[in-house]
């Protein structure tokens, strides 16, 4: 087979989706010495990490290749992510003769030649939530992005040989969006990866001295963007610190510009000394976060897949979540699931399993097999097997 894969937000700044293709695509080379891939971007791989073996060649399409400027964009921002998407991509792919195109970024090519299929995942309908759950797009980029996906989402799960999805909520999401024949869907879930991990007690001391983080914490993940509702956050942990004396909470991936929020909610309150506000941190640091917090609080208004729920039980670390969208699904019987707008229940959740030393090593114990479904290797097998099963199909329907 000659299969293309469309790799650029794994070469961008790189996000979730980006973080998605990276795992897949090295994972993918361990898997398969055979078959030839193409993987396509519109920038150098400047970081060296793309997989660098006899059946795997990058390609670079840009309108400019000598462009000095290309560099300096936003490279999630491209004015010409359309064209490169709707016009370069696809004649990229005419001249190499694939057999197969995945676009695993919830976008892809509206026409490809017709001896080509396309592979699509389609990660979640985010793009069309309402103000509500995800705020109102920032810059003109940001609303046209969101009207291209609108418009083109379901003209392309029509298109599609097989459109892949990171959970079962997520399908229905995309059912009732899209209207598609279900038999086109499939669920793979992501994987975590391995750095996620129990890590030593000495490591997680010299982290909390350079943190200053002198004491017990809840971890927490704060934005503007109302899916992620740190509001409710904070006001559940004023509530919680009524009746429990020395706990902190910590708020990690704050923006600078979203700390100002936080500081103004929390000035008027007696607790306000025992909120620890952070910026975002590597990766590196996010796993000795998880690993030195006590439990993690996640109530999250919308997911596809809830990753820092199985990121907080690979590190051991026992978790309340929201009992909404994908979580209680990947969360399974592994950690209390909460209603998110719910202040009292989630406070009275913190006070049970700050003091119930039992609960908690139940969770960590559920949290560790839960944590181990879910691996990049098997993301990887189960979208290989995909495109085997449709040269299968296509070889077959060649010959009759």
């Amino acid at each position: 087979m000659r299969i293309g894969i469309d790799i650029r937000y794994a070469l961008h700044t790189r996000r979730g989706i980006g973080t998605y293709i990276l795992n897949l695509i090295d994972n993918l080379a361990s898997i398969d010495q055979t078959n030839q891939y193409f993987l396509y971007t519109d920038v150098d791989d400047d970081e060296g990490i793309i997989p660098r073996q006899d059946n795997f060649k990058v390609i670079k399409i840009s309108l400019n290749k000598h462009s000095s400027n290309q560099q300096n964009l936003d490279r999630t921002k491209s004015k010409l992510f359309a064209v490169w998407e709707q016009i370069l991509l696809p004649l990229q792919a005419s001249i190499d003769k694939l057999d197969i195109l995945h676009c695993p970024g919830n976008t892809a090519p509206l026409y490809l030649s017709a001896s080509i299929q396309l592979v699509l995942t389609v990660h979640d309908v985010m793009f069309a939530l309402p103000s509500t759950v995800l705020p109102k797009p920032k810059s003109l980029y940001s609303s046209l992005f969101n009207k291209y996906c609108t418009w083109i989402l379901p003209q392309i799960v029509r298109r599609s040989s097989a459109t892949i999805t990171v959970s079962d909520y997520s399908m229905k999401d995309i059912l009732d969006y899209t209207k598609v024949d279900r038999q086109k869907l499939h669920v793979i879930y992501p994987g975590i990866d391995p750095s996620f991990k129990k890590i030593d007690d000495r490591t997680i001391t010299d982290f909390r001295n350079r943190f200053g983080i002198d004491n017990k914490f809840i971890l927490a993940f704060g934005a503007p963007d109302p899916r992620k509702n740190t509001i409710t956050v904070l006001n559940s942990f004023l509530e919680f610190c009524k009746t429990n004396d020395d706990r902190l909470l910590v708020i990690s991936g704050v923006s600078d510009a979203y700390k100002n929020t936080i500081v103004k909610h929390i000035s008027s309150s007696n607790f306000r000394n025992r909120i620890i506000i952070l910026p975002f941190v590597s990766e590196q640091d996010l796993v000795l976060l998880y690993n030195a917090a006590d439990l993690v609080l996640y109530p999250s208004l919308y997911e596809g897949c809830g990753f820092p729920v199985l990121e907080s039980m690979a590190c051991g670390t026992p978790v309340i979540a929201s009992n909404v969208t994908s979580i209680p699904e990947v969360a399974g019987d592994a950690a209390i699931l909460v209603d998110p707008l719910n202040i009292n229940q989630i406070a009275n959740s913190l006070t049970k399993l700050s003091v119930d030393q039992n609960l908690q090593q139940t969770l960590i114990d559920k949290g560790n097999l839960q944590a181990s479904k879910f691996s990049w290797w098997r993301t990887a097998q189960e979208n290989f097997n995909i495109y085997n099963s449709l040269n299968i199909c296509k070889n077959t329907n060649d010959r009759t």
